[in-house]
């Protein structure tokens, strides 16, 4: 196994990381823990939160030191995404709404991580962070002509908001009940449903915004069995697009 130390951290050498492990594991199995061991264990935990201690420590714990391990790992991308929105923000960038949406979603998960709510912080999948950034990165809006000369927009912002927040392998938690899709599993998976479902109401869209100056909301779109739905500003702009819960 290979031990690493974060390098803006103190190196107290190979003594101290044996002992702490030998705590967390008379811990685990239940033997009660002196004054010493609790003094000992406070002092070096910020030291030794991103050992990896599979085949030390039993699964229970491992997820407790997981926990301000994510938070640091989480940290480090929110830095590097806001190195890249200065960037994009100097090329004046169509996608930097997206960033900024992803941004923002990684710090309240990072929140709930510090208040330690299990069911919100530190649960996304960083196995699927660069096949995410891509997916965000790559896309600069959309825009779907319909008949009256109707137009509806997919804007960056809300094609981020919707894969962090229902697509499975992608999703961020935070604030609010998060429904996820069954069958939508990419940002192509999305763009494609999404196109069906405007295809699907696209007479009902056009005639809403052929006579109304209101938004559009509809809930009852079925689209292979599954019941979606879609809110779209008066602008034209899609706000929501979601997936029904299954009672």
């Amino acid at each position: 196994m290979q031990f690493c130390l974060d390098q803006q951290s103190s190196n107290p050498g190979p003594l101290p990381i044996c002992t702490f492990i030998k705590i967390i594991c008379r811990e685990e199995v239940g033997v009660e823990l002196t004054k010493d061991d609790l003094i000992f264990k406070e002092k070096y935990y910020d030291d030794f939160k991103d050992l990896n201690l599979v085949g030390f420590i039993p699964s229970s714990y491992q997820n407790k030191l997981t926990i301000k391990s994510d938070r640091s790992w989480t940290k480090n991308i929110i830095s590097d995404l806001r190195v890249d929105m200065i960037e994009l923000n100097e090329q004046n960038a169509k996608n930097i709404s997206g960033i900024t949406e992803l941004l923002k979603a990684l710090c309240e998960n990072l929140d709930f991580a510090k208040k330690d709510i299990p069911a919100k912080g530190h649960k996304h999948n960083r196995d699927r962070l660069s096949e995410l950034l891509d997916c965000i990165y790559t896309f600069v809006g959309k825009t779907y002509e319909l008949r009256n000369n109707i137009k509806i927009r997919l804007t960056t912002k809300t094609f981020t908001h919707i894969v962090i927040g229902h697509i499975s392998d992608y999703k961020i938690p935070r604030k609010g009940y998060q429904v996820l899709f069954e069958r939508i599993h990419t940002g192509k998976d999305l763009l494609d449903f999404i196109e069906r479902v405007i295809k699907t109401c696209e007479a009902d869209i056009a005639e809403h915004f052929s006579n109304n100056k209101s938004e559009f909301n509809k809930t009852d779109i079925i689209i292979d069995g599954i019941e979606f739905g879609i809110h779209i500003s008066t602008s034209g702009d899609i706000k929501t697009f979601y997936e029904k819960v299954k009672f």
